[in-house]
């Protein structure tokens, strides 16, 4: 395990189905945001 203190806010969907775009028109997966160093700036991670 990691010896990091990590906190999880749950804030509802950042990614819904969009059926004009193919690998996310019936189906997305996973989703979340990690701020970059307290910036107003996030890495995206999406599955599909």
């Amino acid at each position: 395990m990691l010896k990091t203190k990590t906190t999880f806010e749950k804030i509802g969907r950042i990614l819904h189905p969009d059926k004009n775009v193919y690998w996310m028109s019936t189906f997305t997966g996973p989703t979340f945001a990690l701020q970059k160093d307290n910036s107003s700036i996030f890495d995206l991670y999406l599955t599909g």
